[in-house]
């Protein structure tokens, strides 16, 4: 989302796990904001 000409905002969420194709797990989930300034 961008805030104004030079400053914007990102929220992400990342989900990675086997697919259940093997044992079972839980996977890993990342949780992130990024914040981008142009200069």
């Amino acid at each position: 989302y961008r805030i104004t000409s030079a400053l914007s905002v990102m929220a992400s969420i990342e989900h990675i796990s086997n697919a259940w194709l093997c044992s079972a797990n839980d996977g890993l989930t990342n949780v992130g904001m990024r914040i981008g300034y142009r200069f």
